[in-house]
């Protein structure tokens, strides 16, 4: 399950925060929700596109990563 997550828009554009705000509460994982890979890439690839759609053009994920505590696998 998931323990947590952090998804966070950062920008020179001090509105770019505030304009992305419900695509980022509509992200499809959440806290304790199983863990399905092709949901997050899908839900990466989603708000990707919102943010180009919205003349970002040149937006990319400056970090992603999941991690695994094997302990509680």
């Amino acid at each position: 399950r998931i323990d947590s997550i952090s998804l966070a828009i950062e920008s020179e554009d001090a509105d770019a925060k505030s304009l992305f705000d419900k695509d980022l509460s509509l992200f499809p994982l959440k806290s304790d929700d199983i863990f399905v890979h092709s949901v997050y890439e899908k839900g990466k690839n989603d708000l990707l596109q919102r943010v180009v759609q919205e003349g970002f053009m040149q937006a990319y994920y400056r970090q992603h990563q999941v991690i695994v505590d094997l302990s509680r696998y």
